[in-house]
């Protein structure tokens, strides 16, 4: 055979789509631009006939892309009447988007929670039930929204000047959310850079002091940051 299949997976954890690409061999391999249903041997069908044309799948394209939908994530609110979970799905730019949903505890009542903040991710329930608490964009940086349970306009909570970095986690009393953001300001490239440290950078992220993540903690009902 001259025919081997390349397998990966396309999107991620337990309900990603494994898609199998056919790729030629050097021997016999199909003229450029030749479809692969041509290239391909042809074999009997079970009811007899050919299925070199009829068994072999489309090629994968990016509008296959578009109608994948995974969960990404799932788990229950705290007034013990409700679940909820994201949908990963891929817009028509090719870009990433996550979407929350609420049902009940009957598995029924499915229903969108804050389609107006479009790509919303990382959703945290509130120890009282009564809210999400999830990361979506503010002139492209990521902020801390609150979302209500009960349906409404999600409020935006933080303001960070290079966005919020980590998932937003609550405090017991839901009085507080704690995470993670980067430094007020960014390094200037333009300007000499001390080394204080002996490793100071990584492959694939930089320098250090440039991705570094700070502890925060921002109050629910006023917004200030500490």
């Amino acid at each position: 055979m001259n025919r081997r299949e390349a397998l990966f997976t396309l999107g991620g954890g337990a309900g990603g789509a494994l898609v199998t690409l056919g790729l030629q061999g050097a021997r016999g391999a199909a003229a450029p631009g030749a479809d692969a249903a041509q290239a391909a041997p042809e074999r009997p069908a079970a009811g007899g006939g050919s299925t070199k044309d009829a068994a072999l799948p489309g090629r994968f394209s990016g509008e296959h892309v578009r109608r994948l939908k995974l969960v990404a994530t799932a788990g229950f609110v705290a007034d013990g009447q409700h679940g909820f979970y994201t949908v990963s799905e891929i817009d028509h730019d090719l870009r990433e988007s996550h979407s929350l949903w609420l049902f009940d505890r009957a598995g029924e009542g499915k229903r969108r929670l804050a389609a107006e903040l479009g790509d919303l991710t990382a959703p945290a329930p509130s120890p009282d039930g009564r809210m999400f608490a999830g990361l979506a964009n503010v002139s492209g940086k990521k902020q801390i929204h609150l979302v209500p349970i009960a349906g409404g306009k999600a409020r935006v909570l933080t303001a960070m000047p290079q966005g919020v970095g980590g998932p937003p986690v609550w405090s017991p009393d839901g009085r507080s959310i704690a995470f993670t953001a980067g430094p007020p300001s960014k390094r200037d490239p333009s300007l000499p850079y001390r080394l204080d440290r002996v490793t100071y950078r990584f492959d694939g992220l930089g320098y250090l002091d440039d991705v570094v993540q700070d502890l925060y903690v921002v109050d629910v009902g006023s917004g200030a940051v500490r």
